[in-house]
């Protein structure tokens, strides 16, 4: 059995795209465990890659994006029905729908992964994609084997009124970082991290700025690193200076590697305040280095942080709350005692999120689906 996993986009280890991310993972621990595994990349380029364990085809976009590249339509004819099943990454792609429609012309079943893109509308909705999900979108959706879903906020809602629910709930991964030794800020004052793309509504940040503003007006000691980059950093930039925030908010911008490590490690807790989210691969991350961390339930990370003792969770994410939590995690530090949560971040991580299992967990899917 073969799995062609495809996104708009290339698959890497090291991105701010969460998809990018999850889809590398997702095809080198599939091939780890013996399934032949392709990934086909929409992006503006045309090559074959070698990964550890799989390959990658780049096709070009066509100008027209409901008319797919000649290389493309090429590959799909020569795939054979029983043997074959696409995994769909991220929605609202016209190539998709495309796709979709020559797939189940040739009998070959898909599994759909929205990744958090259908709560935008329940958010942020827009003319422009109600339309296209009613008239395009639905299609994916409905005749789709399986709907992968990361957690129970945000994706539900959406696919309970526009799709036959065929949902099936496993989270992101992470692999583990049991060689670092986690060392928190020396300084007085709560330093806190958020890492992912600057987009102020989605993220949740600028609840987190007023927050934070509270917070110093209550006397609070507590600063914020930001890594990422996106759409709204001039405004968030501009934010922080006229209240004041620009001495204790740093933008770093997008880090990869050795660097965005550094950034983590030299904070206190992990922030993520998300209004609608699929389940943010760089909490886990923070997590998995032994960062506490303070999120909105609508990171799908909630259980888990509850049960594991990891941090904060906010059922109700507004600045007053965001205020509080910043003041308790401060007096945790006070007492010395981030590192049990820290600890016990890292220890959840290991047992919840290992990318084998849930790679395993995705091949039962589609076992299920092909059967």
């Amino acid at each position: 059995m073969k799995v062609i996993h495809v996104l708009l986009g290339r698959p890497a280890p090291e991105s701010m795209n969460g998809v990018n991310k999850a889809v590398h993972q997702l095809a080198t621990h599939q091939a780890r465990l013996g399934w032949q595994v392709e990934v086909w990349a929409l992006t503006h380029s045309t090559r074959t890659e070698q990964h550890t364990g799989y390959i990658t085809r780049y096709f070009a976009p066509s100008r027209w994006r409901f008319a797919l590249p000649s290389d493309l339509r090429r590959c799909l004819a020569g795939l054979a029905s029983g043997r074959t099943l696409f995994h769909l990454h991220s929605v609202f792609l016209p190539e998709f729908f495309v796709i979709s429609r020559s797939l189940r012309s040739a009998g070959i079943p898909w599994v759909l992964s929205p990744h958090g893109g259908y709560a935008s509308l329940l958010h942020k909705p827009s003319l422009a994609k109600t339309l296209y999900a009613r008239s395009f979108e639905r299609y994916v959706t409905d005749q789709a084997a399986a709907i992968h879903v990361l957690g129970p906020y945000g994706e539900r809602e959406h696919l309970s009124r526009i799709a036959k629910m065929r949902a099936v709930e496993i989270p992101n991964g992470q692999d583990p970082a049991r060689s670092l030794e986690r060392t928190y800020n020396s300084g007085a004052g709560l330093r806190l991290v958020f890492c992912g793309r600057l987009a102020a509504l989605q993220k949740g940040l600028d609840r987190l700025l007023d927050g934070l503003a509270k917070a110093r007006l209550a006397g609070c000691d507590v600063s914020l690193d930001l890594i990422g980059d996106g759409e709204d950093r001039q405004s968030l930039e501009r934010t922080c200076r006229e209240r004041g925030l620009d001495r204790i908010v740093r933008f770093h911008g997008a880090l990869f590697g050795s660097e965005k490590l550094r950034v983590l490690l030299e904070g206190d807790v992990f922030v993520h305040v998300s209004r609608w989210e699929g389940l943010p691969t760089a909490a886990l991350e923070a997590a998995a280095s032994g960062l506490p961390l303070l999120i909105s339930r609508e990171t799908n990370l909630g259980a888990f942080v509850s049960q594991s003792g990891a941090g904060i969770v906010l059922n109700e994410t507004n600045p007053d709350s965001i205020s509080r939590a910043i003041y308790e995690l401060a007096e945790i530090k006070i007492r010395n005692a981030l590192s049990r949560l820290g600890s016990a971040a890292r220890a959840g991580v290991d047992r919840s999120f290992d990318w084998s299992e849930v790679a395993r967990r995705h091949l039962d899917t589609y076992r299920t689906v092909v059967n």
